[in-house]
């Protein structure tokens, strides 16, 4: 009985670590993309302008540009389904994914 148990709590840990793992091809892209597509946020030109929007927030944010100037500088671009909220979301994933040390937090 002791080791149907271990077998058990062993494939149960296994199973965790494969949830869990890190896809092979994680990247900084990657969790952005998916940070984006799992709230519903899409660009019309495709992926890459989502990861170019990404990598110019962190360089302004880089560049001394608080996250609340950044946020305000693109509502006057919340059009086509997007929210103040998705606005934040946006600049809070792009912190987190692309430029963690100037206080990227996820939402």
């Amino acid at each position: 009985m002791v080791f149907k148990k271990s077998v058990v709590v062993a494939a149960a840990a296994l199973l965790v670590a494969a949830v869990f793992a890190a896809p092979a091809d994680a990247s900084p892209d990657t969790d952005f993309l998916g940070a984006m597509h799992s709230h519903g946020i899409q660009a019309h030109g495709g992926d890459d302008v989502l990861v170019d929007l990404g990598h110019e927030i962190c360089m302004m944010r880089q560049d001394g540009n608080s996250e609340a100037a950044i946020i305000g500088a693109l509502m006057p671009y919340a059009h086509n389904g997007l929210s103040g909220d998705d606005i934040t979301f946006i600049v809070q994933q792009a912190e987190a994914a692309f430029c963690p040390a100037v206080g990227g937090v996820t939402v």
